[in-house]
C-alpha cells in the first residue's frame, strides 16, 4: 500500500510516499490513500486506521480522508463543527462510500462555516445520480435505525431527531435541482464533485425574488415587533423579529449571520434592520415609518449600525 499524507489539515500538498510498517507511527492524522488494494488496519499513537473495502481508505473515528475510486474528500472535514457534528457527518459518510446512487455528501449552514453551536443541527445535501429515486424515510431508517426518534419526511428530505437530542437535515436530489440557498456555505465532505460544481448548480436554480413584497414583509414584522414590545407581548415580538430574518434570508440569498439576543427583541429588531439596509434601499417613506418606531437606518450599501 502506498500512502501520501498531507502535512496538516488545511490541505497541504502531499510531501511524501511512506511504504515502511517501522515508519506508520508517524503518519500525520491526515492522510490521502492511493492504491488500497485490501482490507487493512493500522494504527497510530492517537488514531486508527483502516480500509474498509478495496479501493478505499477511512480514518475510522475521525474524517474520511482518502478514497482509491474518485471520491474526493474534504481534508478539512476536522473543522467542521464539534466532535459531536463530525461523528454524524462521517456515518453518513461511511454509510454512503460504496453507494452508486450517490455522487457526492455536502455541509452547509453553520457547521460549514465555523459559526455553528454545540446545539446546532446539521445540514447535509446528499448529490444522487440523475433517475434514483430515494424514499427519504427509509434512507434515514438504513442511516440511524432506532436512534431516529423523530422522522419528518417529505419528498426528498428529512429532518431528523436523535435520541441524543441531536437534530439532522438531509435533502437527497440531483446535481440539477441544487438549492441556492446553500451555495454560499456548502462544503463537501466525500464525494465526485466539487464544492464550486454544487453551488454553479444552486446558483443556476436561482430565480430573482420579489424584492417588493418581501421588503415590505420585512418592514410590516418590524412595526409587529415594535407594537408587541410596546404592549408588553415579549414573545410575540421575538417571533416577529426572527420572520424579519427569514424575510432577509429570502431577499439575499444566505443567511445572515447576526449574533441576536431573545432577551433584547428591540436590540435584535435594531440590527436586522440594519442588516437590510446595507443590502436594499427601503426609500424615504418606509424609512419615515422606521424612523416613527424609533429605527434610523443606513443608506443602502453602508455598513449597518
Amino acid at each position: 500500500m502506498h500512502v501520501k499524507y498531507a502535512d496538516h489539515y488545511l490541505g497541504v500538498r502531499h510531501r511524501s510516499i511512506v511504504t515502511a510498517p517501522a515508519r506508520r507511527a508517524h503518519f500525520r492524522r491526515y492522510l490521502c490513500c492511493s492504491q488500497a488494494r485490501s482490507g487493512l488496519a493500522w494504527s497510530t499513537p492517537n488514531r486508527l486506521f483502516c480500509c474498509a473495502a478495496p479501493g478505499i481508505a477511512w480514518l475510522c473515528g475521525r474524517s474520511l480522508v482518502a478514497t482509491g475510486r474518485g471520491w474526493v474528500t474534504l481534508p478539512g472535514v476536522v473543522a467542521l463543527g464539534s466532535d459531536a457534528h463530525r461523528a454524524i457527518i462521517e456515518q453518513i459518510v461511511a454509510h454512503y462510500q460504496n453507494d452508486g446512487r450517490v455522487r457526492a455528501v455536502a455541509v452547509f449552514g453553520s457547521v460549514s462555516t465555523g459559526t455553528w453551536h454545540e446545539l446546532s443541527d446539521v445540514d447535509l445535501d446528499v448529490v444522487i445520480g440523475d433517475g434514483v429515486v430515494i424514499a427519504p424515510g427509509s434512507e434515514v431508517a438504513a442511516l440511524f435505525g432506532s436512534r431516529a426518534v423523530i422522522i419528518l419526511a417529505a419528498a426528498d428530505s428529512a429532518d431528523v431527531v436523535l435520541d441524543s437530542l441531536e437534530e439532522v437535515s438531509i435533502r437527497w436530489h440531483p446535481l440539477a435541482t441544487t438549492s441556492p440557498n446553500i451555495s454560499a456555505s456548502v462544503r463537501v465532505a466525500a464525494g465526485q464533485l466539487s464544492a464550486a460544481e454544487i453551488a454553479a448548480a444552486g446558483e443556476a436554480n436561482r430565480a430573482r425574488p420579489d424584492e417588493q413584497q418581501l421588503v415590505d414583509a420585512l418592514l410590516r414584522d418590524a412595526i409587529g415587533a415594535w407594537k408587541a414590545l410596546r404592549r408588553g407581548h415579549h414573545w410575540d415580538a421575538v417571533a416577529a423579529v426572527e420572520r424579519m430574518r427569514r424575510s432577509l434570508t429570502s431577499l439575499r440569498g444566505r443567511r445572515d449571520g447576526l449574533r441576536l439576543d431573545p432577551a433584547d427583541p428591540a436590540g435584535a429588531l435594531a440590527k436586522v434592520i440594519g442588516e437590510a439596509a446595507a443590502y436594499v434601499d427601503f426609500g424615504s417613506r418606509r424609512s419615515g415609518l422606521l424612523e416613527q418606531i424609533g429605527v434610523v437606518t443606513p443608506s443602502a450599501g453602508q455598513p449597518p449600525r
